[in-house]
């Protein structure tokens, strides 16, 4: 009875959590939308801290940063030193701020090594946190075999993409097909109701209409005490009857007795 109102049954706690949502389906339905749920104060605690940070804040941010937070003035006292400090003065400025220094061979040498490091530097490093290194071939056939161990398969990362989505998201033709296939049909909601309207609540005109290709006619309720009255008329009719419909034939109606003994004369 609810597709004829264009409605849908659910159970009272689904249609109250639809009404007042959880703070985690809130939480989701906002990520949806690429926004993020904070509490107020954290909310305003966050404006502070982006429009108007404390000078603790500041400072904390710019440690994390790798950076050092000074006055305006100690900054220009910094700036007015020599722009060639001795290699005393740099080791003591680089230990204070947790640095090293290094030749500038050794650093492009660190810096070629980290950019394309050669094998042997790749298996000591490896070996150094419990790894080992093996060929791509090598890795890809043991993951094979495990899977086939397991009952499962190694498949293209886009073709699983493509299963999810569809999983998640088909298509009307990907639903088409697999109803068929089920030996269903897949109709429009506004058709599907209508559908549903005619077989629970036809029109006369359609019931009519439908009766008239089986052969059949509709009555009216009115009607139905004179057809039954007719047809129990016509399965067993009075003498009456029978004698008026036959004159109407020019025929003549008799007893099956005078019909005997009229034609052995």
């Amino acid at each position: 009875m609810c597709a004829v109102h264009d409605c849908v049954a659910v159970l009272q706690d689904a249609y109250r959590e639809l009404l007042t949502p959880d703070l985690e389906r809130v939480k989701d339905l906002a990520a949806e939308h690429k926004h993020v749920c904070y509490a107020q104060e954290d909310a305003e605690e966050l404006k502070t801290l982006a429009h108007n940070p404390p000078v603790a804040h500041v400072t904390e941010m710019a440690t994390r940063a790798k950076l050092v937070a000074v006055s305006v003035d100690a900054y220009r006292s910094l700036e007015q030193r020599p722009d060639a400090p001795t290699l005393d003065q740099s080791q003591a400025h680089a230990q204070r701020n947790n640095l090293e220094l290094m030749e500038f061979e050794e650093l492009t040498r660190l810096r070629d090594t980290v950019a394309c490091p050669d094998k042997d530097f790749l298996v000591l490093s490896l070996a150094a946190e419990g790894y080992v290194m093996v060929p791509s071939a090598e890795f890809e056939k043991s993951l094979e075999d495990k899977q086939k161990a397991e009952n499962m398969k190694l498949i293209p990362k886009e073709q699983y993409e493509l299963l999810r989505a569809t999983r998640d998201a088909p298509s009307l033709e990907f639903i088409t097909n697999k109803a068929q296939q089920h030996a269903c049909v897949v109709v429009e909601r506004d058709a599907y109701v209508q559908l549903v309207e005619r077989y629970e609540l036809p029109t006369r005109d359609l019931v009519t209409s439908l009766a008239a290709a089986m052969g059949l006619a509709v009555l009216e309720l009115a009607q139905l005490d004179e057809f039954h009255q007719l047809r129990t008329k016509d399965a067993n009719p009075a003498a009456d009857d029978i004698t008026a419909k036959a004159e109407k034939l020019g025929l003549a109606a008799v007893p099956v007795d005078e019909l005997v003994d009229l034609r052995a004369r």
